[in-house]
Parts: C-alpha cells; structure tokens; sequence
C-alpha cells in the first residue's frame, strides 16, 4: 500500500528568499535545496534539530506552517533550535526525486556539535518516501563518521518505505512508525497495516505507535481524516483532510503526541516505577534506550541541585544533568567518577554540555569550563579550554554537600553510540539584571518541559548570554 494522497487543500502562496516566520526566518532557495526552508530559532535550551517532510501536493508554505505550529506547541521546550520544512513530493510515490536532500545532509553535518543531543525527522504521508530519501544518503556516504545517524530519530508518520535499506534504518538511534485510529469513527489512517508491518521489522528501534483520534471529529471511513489527524487533531474536512490542515490550525491544535511515543517506547519499560523521570532528562534518557541503555534504570527521582541552576536524575550507571542553559546530557563512568570527585556541577568545570563522544580516539564529556577524556587505560583526566587562565581545578573543589547527590551509582559501561566529532567547550557567563525574576527566584529551575514564552525577559537575557557565550567558544578556537 501506498502513502495516501491528501492533496493540496488551500494552496499559500509560495515564499522566495528570506521569509519572517512567527519563530524567525525560513531561508529558502537554491543554497538551502529545492523544496526546502531552514529557520535557526535561537532556542537557547539546545541545539537540536527537526526535519519535517509534508505529504503529497503540500506547498512549502504550508509546511513552513505545521513546522512553525509544531516547535511553538512543543520543539522548543524540548531543546530543538534548527529547523528544516520540506514541501511534499509533486507525486505520491516521489518518482522525481526532486527535493533538496542533499543540501539537508550537508547542513546537518555543518550544525553537528556536542550540544545536538537529536535529530528528529518526521516524514508525513508520501514525505516518507522523500525522508527516505534523506536516510538513503546518510547510510550511503553522507554520514561517514556516524555522528547524523546515531542521534536521528526518526518518526513516520502514517507512511511507507521504499528508498532506504535495512541498514539504513538500523544505524539510527530510534525509529517510530505511527499510526492512528479513530474509536468514536471506527476507523483507522490509511496506512495503518504498513505502519504495523514496519514496526513490527524494526521493534529493537522503537517499533509502531498508535495514536487515539476520537477527538478528531472524523466520521465512519474517514480514512484520510484520521490520517492527517497526525498533523491537526482536529482536520478541517471529517472524510478526507486537506492542505488547509498543515497551515490552519486556529482552534486545531497541532498533533505532538507522535513526538512523545518514546515514554511508551518498550525500551523505556517500568524498571523502577518508584521513581520520577521526566521532561528533558526522560527524552534524554528515552533517546539513549532507556532501561536498556548503558544507564540502566533510575536509582532517584529527578532532584534540583543545590545551586538552584539545574536538575539531575541518576541511574544504575552514570547521571543526567538539565540546565536552562546547557541542555539535558548524560555523564557516566570514570568521567562521571572524576568530576564527582571534583565537585560535581560546582566545580571548575561546571555542568555537562554534552554526552560522550571520541574525540581523537579518546572518550571525552564536555562541561561548561573544559572537558573530561578517558586515556586508553581507561583513567579520566582534565582537559581545560585552551585560552582559560589559572588552574583548571580549585585547590577547594571537594565533595558535594547533598547526601542523595553524592550517593550515585558506581562506573557505569561503555557507551556504544559514541560520535566522532569535537567542539571547544563554552565559558558560562553570569549576567544579573536588577529585580529580574529568573528560575533560582521562582525556587526552582526551568525544565525541559516548561514554556518559556511566557517570560519573554528570560528568554531575552538567556539570547544575550548564548550570544556572548558563542562568541567567546569562536575567540578560543
């Protein structure tokens, strides 16, 4: 079965060259790739990145539209900063081959950093064969080092399959393929069955998703409508959809309960249900595998540290670290042993500002002031930014004083999915603004799962200090 044809709907008119979106700028044209916009947001609390392809007939502008829609309702909390939107394919089963992947692969590979902790991509309809596409790419040559696919997610959305191998699917982090049904309409999307049929192929990467649509408004056969019900929950036609829905969602929210299957994700289970895992760290975590990953289940809820700044869970073996600032990213084993013993997040070194990845062939963490790499004998040492002046670490750095803090877990194991890529760490800078109310007055820090667009005076200071911050991390190199 094919990926359903929706069709155009409402056409918008067609964007050229720079186009102020309600997030930012969409770029488009030939540098970006046929097809394609691509928005840098700003988002201070990451550097992820989303993909989206729209299905069948669906015009730039609409899907300029949904992707805007969909990081206002839920990408920016969760850290993403780049996004991509990409028209639908001119047929349904993309014969042309005519959008701009490869101008996606090349920019992905230029906006790589430790910060990225994922890329989600999530192909609509017939755009999952265009996403396919871009997969094909990345297994094929243009993700030689890994480091694209180990951290792509990928979700499609009530699709097919056609361009990309097995071995394209099974090089990426996690892979999700959703559906959706109607209880109220007895209906199910069109493409349900290949949707089961795939996740049951790739259940050790995620597997299917279904999502419940009996709030969508669509009636009995309304296979279409329960279809793009993955994009607006509430579609404006209850038989069929239509383009309208990826750009009119006044009083139709935008569906993002697909970007959330990982808390159902069978690698995430219940191993220790006695506890809290949530927002960033459990997306984080959920990415990373979950109770099967390298960081096992959670030996505490998710706890604030007692620098008012960040919060923590940790797990069987090593920890996850959120901060407004530096994201969500997990630090385990000896490199985690070491920065314990230095003072944890009040240390030198600050907070974690990325996962583990291999640098010049050794495992290295990066932190806010510096780095932590493992030698081929498997001890941690100190890598301090080049230019920093001084000692790397206080003679005072002792242990922390929050008893479950310092209670964690032993050296955890290898991490399989390490990136072959470097960055030079960045400085934290403190910038205080009189009778400014940031996360430390409100007695506890943001999370991952906040919304920030209701303190648009947090949300400027934090622009000022990541720009200030960048600009000090390019002085370095």
């Amino acid at each position: 079965m094919v990926a359903a044809s929706c069709g155009g709907g409402e056409a918008l008119p067609e964007p050229e060259g720079s186009v102020q979106g309600a997030v930012g700028t969409w770029e488009t044209g030939p540098s970006v790739g046929t097809g394609v916009a691509f928005m840098d947001t700003g988002n201070v609390l990451g550097e992820n990145v989303f993909v989206g392809y729209a299905g069948f007939n669906i015009n730039l502008a609409q899907a300029q539209a949904w992707v805007a829609t969909l990081y206002d309702a839920r990408l920016r909390a969760l850290g993403v900063r780049y996004l991509f939107a990409v028209q639908g394919p001119a047929d349904s089963l993309y014969n042309g081959l005519e959008i701009g992947n490869s101008k996606i692969a090349a920019a992905l590979n230029r906006l790589v950093s430790p910060r990225m902790g994922f890329i989600v991509v999530a192909g609509h309809s017939s755009g999952s064969f265009v996403a396919d596409e871009l997969l094909q790419q990345l297994d094929t040559g243009a993700d030689p080092s890994g480091a694209l696919g180990s951290r792509l997610v990928y979700f499609d959305l009530d699709g097919d399959q056609r361009y990309v191998a097995a071995s394209g699917i099974n090089r990426l982090r996690r892979a999700y393929y959703v559906n959706a049904y109607s209880a109220a309409a007895g209906t199910a999307s069109y493409n349900h069955a290949v949707m089961n049929s795939l996740g049951a192929a790739f259940a050790g990467k995620g597997g299917t998703y279904q999502y419940e649509a009996s709030g969508s408004g669509c009636t009995g056969g309304g296979v279409f409508c329960v279809h793009i019900a993955l994009i607006n929950t509430h579609p404006h036609d209850p038989q069929n959809g239509s383009g309208i829905d990826y750009a009119d969602f006044g009083g139709r929210p935008v569906n993002f309960a697909w970007l959330d299957a990982k808390e159902q994700d069978a690698a995430l289970g219940q191993c220790n249900a006695a506890v809290s895992t949530k927002g960033a760290i459990l997306y984080a975590y959920a990415l990373l595998g979950g109770c099967g990953s390298f960081l096992g289940a959670p030996t505490t809820d998710e706890l604030g540290t007692p620098d008012g700044r960040g919060r923590y869970n940790h797990f069987q073996g090593g920890s996850i670290y959120f901060t407004f600032f530096t994201g969500a990213h997990e630090v385990h084993g000896a490199i985690r042993a070491l920065w314990a013993s230095l003072g944890w997040e009040r240390s030198a070194l600050g907070y974690p500002i990325s996962d583990q990845h291999l640098v010049q062939g050794e495992q290295r963490s990066d932190f806010e002031h510096g780095s932590i790499a493992l030698r081929a004998d498997g001890t941690a040492y100190v890598v301090p930014p080049p230019s920093d002046a001084g000692p790397a670490m206080p003679a005072d750095a002792g242990p922390h004083d929050a008893g479950a803090h310092d209670a964690g877990p032993g050296p955890g194991g290898a991490d399989a999915g390490a990136l072959a890529f470097a960055a030079p760490p960045l400085r934290s800078q403190v910038l205080v603004l009189p009778g400014a109310r940031g996360p430390a007055a409100d007695g506890a820090p943001l999370e991952g799962g906040c919304s920030v667009s209701s303190g648009p005076a947090v949300l400027l200071l934090a622009a000022a200090l990541l720009r200030r911050r960048r600009a000090l991390a390019r002085s370095e190199v």
